[in-house]
């Protein structure tokens, strides 16, 4: 649906997912991430939507539309 409404948008991750998972903190807090099931799942199954400031607000409704409908 997003792809046909041509909205940009990556699936997996919230920006950059669960920060736990990153690899400049995994050799300190090591399998850590597994003890945060909630972020685990928004890491795993959620969507990055990106926007600017120059967005069109109805632009913004149609997208909020979109989204809603899900």
């Amino acid at each position: 649906m997003l792809q046909a409404a041509r909205v940009e948008f990556r699936r997996d991750t919230l920006g950059s997912g669960n920060q736990l998972r990153q690899s400049y903190l995994w050799p300190i807090y090591g399998n850590e991430c597994k003890n945060y099931p909630a972020v685990e799942h928004l890491h795993f199954f959620s969507a990055y939507i990106g926007n600017y400031p120059e967005l069109e607000t109805c632009r913004i409704r149609t997208l909020c539309q979109l989204l809603n409908g899900i």
